[in-house]
């Protein structure tokens, strides 16, 4: 827009910092678009010329002068293609291919509605290049994968790592790990059954563990109780194919709640409960392996 006035400026052979006035950040999308821009500018060879003339007379061209800038009757006047005027007494190569290509590495906040963009040009913009395209090559190794994959393959692993922490916090607030519950297990007619007690585990671990075992086992039916002080937690939870079978964590859960004085249901596919009677989780693990046991 026209508000982003320049602000002040630093130019070396292979590398440049442009301030100017802008009250928010300058989007990925944008500087996307700057630097094309001025790279189209690069590949055009436009002619860099100046000339000293009277400031009034480089008014009238519309010559780009900064606010606050002192300027003497006689000015230099930098023209650049037919795009760019401006007064500067500063070094300025020929044309615009000398400086080879930009790529900006980076856009900042230096003061209160001040921007600052960063560029490199010519061999530092191509070192810069091949050392991006080396890194992202040695990370397509690692990760066995094409170059144009890694944004892919990486978003992949990040939700991986993300449900093993997940995993892992809930087998430790259990006391138990999915593992150790899933070699444990016996079988039944085919179907994994899990019975454990996880102590001090809350209702939402109990879920979260029941949901990482059926899918880790093709076919299974999971019951775990919990218990703090003077509270006994239930969930129970069968795979889908035992859904269609008619089965029903409701109906298994039933008789499991009864051996600690309470009562529960739910869903078809994940059931909870709750009781009072801590001494009796025994009981209780032993009537969820005779209901299930009946019903499979």
């Amino acid at each position: 827009g026209n508000h982003a006035k320049q602000q002040g400026s630093k130019v070396s052979d292979d590398e440049l910092r442009f301030d100017f006035a802008n009250h928010e950040p300058v989007s990925k999308e944008i500087l996307a678009q700057i630097e094309a821009e001025v790279n189209q500018r690069v590949l055009d060879v436009d002619p860099v010329d100046y000339k000293y003339l009277p400031i009034a007379e480089a008014r009238k061209t519309g010559a780009m002068m900064l606010f606050g800038e002192k300027y003497p009757e006689i000015v230099r006047m930098v023209s650049i293609g037919e795009f760019s005027k401006e007064l500067c007494g500063g070094t300025h190569v020929s044309n615009t291919g000398q400086i080879g290509m930009i790529r900006v590495t980076g856009e900042e906040s230096v003061a209160s509605g001040t921007r600052r963009i960063l560029a490199v040009t010519g061999r530092a913009a191509l070192e810069r290049m091949r050392h991006a395209e080396s890194a992202l090559q040695e990370v397509a190794i690692a990760l066995r994968t094409s170059t144009a994959d890694v944004p892919n393959r990486v978003a992949a692993m990040a939700k991986e790592i993300k449900d093993l922490k997940k995993q892992l916090a809930s087998g430790a607030k259990a006391g138990v790990s999915v593992e150790k519950l899933i070699a444990d297990a016996e079988t039944i007619n085919g179907t994994t059954v899990v019975i454990a007690e996880a102590p001090g585990a809350e209702a939402q671990g109990l879920r979260e563990l029941i949901d990482q075992m059926r899918k880790k086992t093709p076919s299974s039916a999971i019951c775990l109780i919990s218990s703090a002080e003077d509270k006994v937690v239930i969930v129970c939870g069968i795979s889908n194919d035992l859904q269609a079978k008619k089965l029903s964590a409701g109906e298994w859960i039933k008789p499991v709640a009864e051996a600690v004085g309470g009562k529960g249901g739910g869903r078809p596919d994940l059931a909870q409960a709750g009781g009072k009677q801590v001494e009796n989780i025994g009981k209780a693990l032993e009537a969820a392996r005779e209901k299930i046991g009946t019903l499979l």
